[in-house]
């Protein structure tokens, strides 16, 4: 009996995906792989629980004339999918510590600033001054927010000009910064090697009374000008009076900044200086001063703004001041200034402060 020919089969096409995670997961995606020749591919996972690892379970045989060794390599193919990876807990204190910090980060300021920020407490200092003022109430905040407003007024000429001054400034700063600063009387210098703040008062007698002769860090201080040398100012043994202005050569450095430029030209214009008056204690020694801002012939008004600066060192030498500020009448944070060289030139141990807080370089007005 003849038998009918048998009928050449044609495997059917069908695509086959690769699962890229597990299919227990609900982000399992498919990815298209080559189109092969098979009519039937099913693909069973299984997970082993004690080991932790997914491996293929079952793969039935291509039907057809596709060999067993293509299924075996298209299961080869097929990556094992990730194992899952277990979740860990972060607590909660952690988390909200770490915020905290990021939060009140100040940039380029280290860790110790950071810390005599948020406690206000230095810890060489024998007293604590910020902790001991309060608010002022003797005047109303609206009359001071008034002379604050009538003083704008009368300065509005000098705000203008300051104005043109930085938009002409700012194409010269942008291309030629070295050549801005000699055109406007001021010089490159190092924080680093701050001795030339008072190299012309190291061979002769100073006027000013020991405690602040040398040259001293402004710790924290949340304006632009880093060091300070008091012996550029005018004592008044009498009055017990230092009067120190901004402009004057070689005086005070200013962080190489744009707003540095603008601050030091504004100052030589307004005239701008400060007047410590003086208080001594028992021993005669200078303790506290009460620093009034001048404005060309204008005194700021101490109900607007006052300053102070008190000699909170354990031996009383002068070496550290809390530097502390209340505005209308407002208690504001304090800073403190540091005696880094003494009137020796010699460094003190704040000098390492200045080594590791200050930028090296530095502008000031030339001499």
């Amino acid at each position: 009996q003849q038998q009918p020919p048998q009928q050449q089969h044609q495997p059917a096409t069908q695509q086959i995906t690769r699962p890229m995670y597990c299919e227990h997961c609900c982000l399992c995606t498919c990815v298209p792989e080559q189109e092969q020749p098979v009519e039937h591919l099913p693909n069973t996972w299984a997970t082993d629980n004690e080991a932790g690892v997914t491996q293929v379970a079952d793969i039935e045989a291509a039907v057809g004339d596709a060999p067993a060794a293509q299924a075996a390599a298209a299961a080869a193919e097929a990556p094992a999918p990730a194992a899952p990876v277990a979740s860990a807990e972060v607590p909660a204190a952690e988390v909200a510590a770490a915020g905290t910090a990021v939060a009140s980060a100040a940039p380029c300021w280290s860790a110790a600033q950071q810390q005599l920020l948020t406690t206000q407490q230095h810890p060489d200092a024998e007293l604590n001054i910020v902790s001991t003022l309060k608010n002022d109430a003797t005047a109303l905040v609206s009359m001071r927010f008034l002379i604050a407003v009538l003083m704008i007024i009368v300065l509005l000429p000098v705000h203008v000009c300051l104005l043109l001054l930085i938009l002409l400034m700012i194409p010269f700063w942008l291309i030629t910064p070295a050549c801005l600063l000699r055109c406007l009387g001021l010089e490159e210098q190092s924080n680093h090697e701050p001795a030339y703040m008072n190299a012309a008062y190291m061979s002769a007698e100073s006027q000013v009374p020991e405690q602040l002769r040398g040259v001293f860090y402004m710790r924290n201080n949340p304006l632009d000008d880093d060091l300070v040398c008091f012996e550029h100012g005018t004592w008044d043994e009498e009055q017990k009076t230092l009067v120190l202005p901004v402009y004057v050569p070689h005086g005070w450095s200013f962080k190489q900044t744009l707003n540095s430029i603008v601050l030091l030209k504004s100052v030589g214009l307004l005239r701008y200086r400060y007047v410590f008056k003086f208080t001594t204690n028992e021993c005669g020694a200078l303790s506290e001063a009460i620093v009034g801002l001048k404005l060309l012939c204008f005194t700021i008004p101490s109900s607007v703004l006052r300053f102070g600066m008190t000699d909170v060192s354990k031996d009383k030498d002068g070496s550290l001041w809390e530097r502390w500020t209340m505005l209308f009448g407002i208690v504001c944070r304090s800073y403190w200034v540091e005696r880094v060289l003494d009137a020796q030139g010699t460094a003190t141990p704040y000098f390492e402060h200045v080594k590791s807080e200050v930028p090296v370089k530095c502008i000031v007005i030339r001499g």
